[in-house]
């Protein structure tokens, strides 16, 4: 496993490498999302994080982009991410969260990191959505796969890229990229 979330409804999830698992309060009725699976079918079957936003919507990120559960069909709808210039996706995504405005943030791999309006995303039609806005090297992101990105107390985004120091992305100042000290530049008193 990768990734488990306890929901706010009791459920368990439980993601990996061969699928997503659904463990209600009552364990008989669980069930297993796979590729290509009838009943329960996912884009992806590696599940790199599983993330419960302030509405209580569990979404996923895989290497197959980010899929939305919907709780009335039991069934996972998937969302297909690209920056303007179709250049870079989000299908490779291994990090999400929600901020304080209901924007999502998908930290990825090879695509960098993108922000979608929550909701403009959900009421989308057609199978491409293109992000808002999409950081990459270009714009001082150390590198193009994004590990992890968690928010702090005061809405900054921490970015975790593959073998590179830890970032800050400050959104409430025109949402540049800071790069946290090293520990090897900090001096001893």
């Amino acid at each position: 496993f990768y990734s488990i979330l306890n929901d706010s409804k009791g459920n368990r999830w439980l993601g990996g490498s061969d699928g997503l698992i659904l463990v209600p309060p009552r364990p008989a009725a669980a069930r297993w999302y796979k590729m290509g699976k009838k009943d329960f079918p996912i884009s992806h079957n590696r599940i790199r994080h599983i993330y419960e936003d302030r509405e209580h919507d569990v979404w996923i990120a895989t290497d197959g982009s980010i899929e939305r559960y919907n709780p009335q069909n039991q069934q996972f709808i998937h969302y297909h991410i690209t920056d303007s210039t179709h250049t870079y996706n989000a299908n490779w995504a291994y990090s999400i969260l929600e901020d304080t405005k209901g924007q999502l943030w998908i930290g990825t791999c090879l695509g960098g990191i993108f922000r979608v309006d929550k909701q403009k995303l959900i009421h989308s039609k057609g199978d491409l959505y293109l992000a808002d806005e999409n950081y990459t090297t270009k714009d001082g992101l150390k590198s193009m796969f994004v590990s992890q990105i968690v928010p702090d107390s005061v809405g900054n985004i921490w970015i975790l890229p593959y073998n590179h120091e830890i970032q800050k992305l400050h959104i409430n100042n025109g949402c540049l990229l800071y790069t946290s000290p090293s520990p090897r530049d900090s001096t001893s008193s």
